[in-house]
Parts: structure tokens; sequence; C-alpha cells
């Protein structure tokens, strides 16, 4: 009884939280506001925070490996050096999200909202990208091997739909192998 009225009374008052280094592997924050929350060097693997409100939160160079972020709203938050292998991404908005130098190999961002979103030095590999909310994002210096339908739009901020064959270069995105191919056919 009255552990469980805490338990939920903490639950609701969750934004702006300091959880810094704490251990919440598999946790359950599904739907939680926890604006401005502090998740920095924090350990999250396989946490569901499907529908959270997460802005302005720190995530920085935390442990996030198959979590779910399946419509939360990361507006402005930092996930700078993140671990987000395999993690789910899918309607999010990234808005003036902090993506830079995340290792985000086989995460899924499938219509996500790109806009003011730094994914410099990020390794993509193996993501999915596949989206048609993109403003400006900063890709440069990252890893991508495959490039999403949009692609001509993810390689400049100003939407510039056929920039050219150089325009990797001019962006400094590292072109694999079958992105190249892609690009040469497509642009």
């Amino acid at each position: 009884g009255e552990l469980l009225s805490e338990y939920e009374q903490d639950r609701r008052d969750s934004r702006n939280c300091e959880l810094r280094g704490a251990y919440l592997a598999g946790i359950d924050l599904a739907g939680e506001d926890l604006t401005g929350a502090d998740f920095q060097d924090a350990i999250l693997e396989g946490a569901d925070l499907m529908n959270a409100v997460l802005e302005h939160a720190n995530f920085e160079r935390a442990d996030l490996r198959n979590a779910s972020f399946a419509k939360s709203n990361l507006e402005n938050a930092s996930l700078f050096g993140a671990d987000l292998r395999g993690a789910y991404l899918t309607e999010t908005n990234l808005v003036g999200t902090i993506l830079a130098g995340v290792d985000a190999r086989d995460a899924d961002f499938t219509n996500a909202t790109f806009d003011n979103t730094d994914l410099r030095r990020a390794d993509l590999r193996g993501a999915h990208l596949e989206t048609p909310y993109v403003g400006s994002v900063d890709f440069r210096d990252a890893k991508i091997e495959k490039w999403p339908q949009i692609f001509g739009h993810m390689l400049t901020p100003q939407h510039e739909r056929n920039p050219g064959p150089k325009a990797h270069e001019k962006n400094g995105v590292k072109l694999m192998k079958e992105a190249r191919k892609c690009w040469d056919k497509y642009c």
C-alpha cells in the first residue's frame, strides 16, 4: 500500500530527475514525462521508453543498446557518444537532438523526424533511416553504408534535390561501396 503509493508518486514527479550512471537495464519508462532527466553514463540496455517525453534529456555516453524510443519525443536532447546499437527510434522526434558520435549500428530510425539534428561522426552502418521527415541534418564524418530512400535530402541540409556527385565529399560523409553505387545510380 504505502510503498506502492510512494512509487506511483515518484513516477509522476520524474521531470528533471538525476540518474547519472544508474543501472536501469530493462526498465519500463513507457509514456513517462522525463523532460530534462539526466541519464548520463547510465545503463538502459533494453529499456522501454516508448511514447516517453524526453525533451532536453541527457543521455550522453549512456548504454541504450536495444532500447525502444518508438514514438518518443527527444527534442533538444543530447545522446552524444551514446551506444544505440539495435535501438528502436521509429516515429521518434529528433528535432534539435545531438546524436554526434553515437554508435547506432543496426538502429531503426524509420519515420523519425530529423531537423537541426547533429549526427556528426555517428556510426549508422546498418541503420534504417527511411523517413520523409527531414530538415537540416549534419552528417559530417558519419559512417553510412546504405542511403535511405530520401538520400538526396540526407546529404545536404539545404534540401538540394540533386547536389551533384561531389556533395558527399563537401559534406565529409564517408561513403561505403554500396552507398557510392546507390549515389551514382540515382543522382
